[in-house]
């Protein structure tokens, strides 16, 4: 357990409802399973011969790595976390994973958005998070308690029932227009505010169709509350943003992440995703010199690193910057060794980058020993910091779980390398 918290309970317990000026967290998905081993680079640690050797190909030289410390360093696209970690506000986290790892996307990823590795269960650690820990969740929990940037909904937003929060990948594009032309309100206008202003209950009194009125209630309020932020945005003299976001997806998704914040939607848990990191081939493309600094991985990383950038120039500007907390997972990482197509394939451990105002600097966990005798899987790294331990670390410390409530969000604790907190998080 670490010290006093930053935020008052009254600030927790604002922003856990759906509201207030309590923490925000950003949960950053790299899809595909990024290749950790050339993101964190253990370019001068002791086993830099075997990493060298492993891959002849795809190893970033030393003399373009950006030090950390004398024994890992950053891919040289990373110059923006570079730049966090100068500035005391980046953490990395090395070795995470879970026992007995599953190498399947799907199967991986259910896991880490459930929370529960080997375990088929369908209700998200977000969404337990949002049915047993924001207020009067039961019946009057705000839909966009949680936002999902994307097409589709995510597993960590679900519960045994239903999924919470909000899915949408451009806020601008969710207004209510009616059946008028764009930007007027059609004649439906009037059942819209119906729908929205009646007590539950109120539209139907058919058990059946319960669901149906909460579902439409809940769509038509988001689409109105997201309407109001939007116009917030676009309003004479609003500052947003301050930030240049590279046009790229990524850099659009935080752009509209960080427009909902400036608008004070009240939204506390964001979830976001890049695709793309799955490079079983072309992971890189070698340049004059044979040095494999472009191609497929250095462009998403490249993606990653401007978008955040941006992102946290963004935060920082609003005042929002000690509010934040963001983290980064990927279903697993990439094997030791590069395989004969110029890229890696999948593997287990892998490492994560936490950002924000109360992040404290450093490496946690331990990077895992490259050599063959200790990896598993066929070449791939073995884990010693289970993820849960990182979830449970950004639910005590930063939103604010009781630690005795804890089980309610993370119902089956590691039954290896402990379930203890991290000390990334600073007071």
């Amino acid at each position: 357990m670490m010290g006093e918290r930053f935020f008052s309970q009254e600030l927790l317990a604002a922003s856990n409802a759906g509201g207030g000026s309590g923490p925000i967290v950003v949960v950053l998905q790299l899809n595909g399973g990024n290749d950790a081993l050339n993101t964190v680079i253990p370019y001068g640690s002791a086993d830099s011969s075997i990493y060298y050797g492993a891959r002849p190909t795809l190893s970033i030289a030393q003399a373009e790595v950006l030090p950390l410390d004398s024994e890992y360093g950053l891919h040289p696209k990373l110059t923006q976390l570079k730049g966090l970690w100068d500035l005391n506000q980046l953490a990395i986290i090395n070795g995470v994973g879970y026992p007995n790892p599953n190498l399947s996307h799907f199967t991986s990823f259910d896991y880490w958005h459930t929370a529960e590795p080997n375990e088929q269960v369908r209700d998200g650690w977000l969404g337990r998070f949002f049915e047993h820990q924001c207020a009067n969740s039961a019946t009057s929990l705000d839909p966009t308690i949680g936002l999902n940037v994307g097409l589709t909904e995510t597993l960590a937003f679900r519960t045994k029932e239903k999924s919470l929060g909000v899915t949408l990948k451009d806020p601008a594009a969710h207004r209510w227009y009616g059946s008028g032309l764009a930007g007027e309100k059609g004649d439906e206008q009037a059942l819209y505010t119906e729908l929205i202003n009646a007590p539950v209950g109120g539209i139907t009194s058919k058990p059946g169709l319960a669901f149906v009125e909460e579902r439409a209630r809940n769509t038509m309020g988001s689409l109105e509350l997201l309407g109001v932020a939007v116009d917030a945005q676009n309003a004479p003299g609003a500052a947003f943003p301050t930030a240049a976001f590279p046009d790229t997806g990524l850099g659009r998704d935080l752009k509209n992440i960080a427009g909902m914040i400036y608008a004070d939607v009240g939204t506390c848990v964001y979830h976001v995703e890049q695709l793309g990191y799955d490079t079983h081939g072309s992971q890189a493309e070698l340049d004059g010199d044979g040095k494999p600094l472009e191609g497929r991985h250095a462009a998403l990383l490249e993606e990653l690193d401007g978008a955040l950038g941006a992102f946290v120039s963004e935060m920082k500007a609003q005042g929002n910057w000690d509010r934040m907390l963001l983290f980064t997972v990927s279903e697993f990482g990439r094997k030791v060794i590069e395989n004969g197509s110029l890229g890696t394939d999948h593997g287990a451990a892998s490492s994560l980058f936490v950002t924000g105002g109360h992040v404290q600097v450093g490496f946690y966990g331990q990077m895992p020993s490259l050599a063959e005798a200790n990896r598993i899987k066929n070449h791939s790294l073995a884990f010693n910091v289970d993820f849960r331990r990182v979830y449970r670390t950004v639910l005590q410390e930063w939103l604010g779980v009781p630690e005795a409530a804890i089980s309610t969000v993370l119902p089956t604790a590691p039954t290896s390398g402990g379930f203890a907190t991290l000390p990334f998080i600073s007071t």
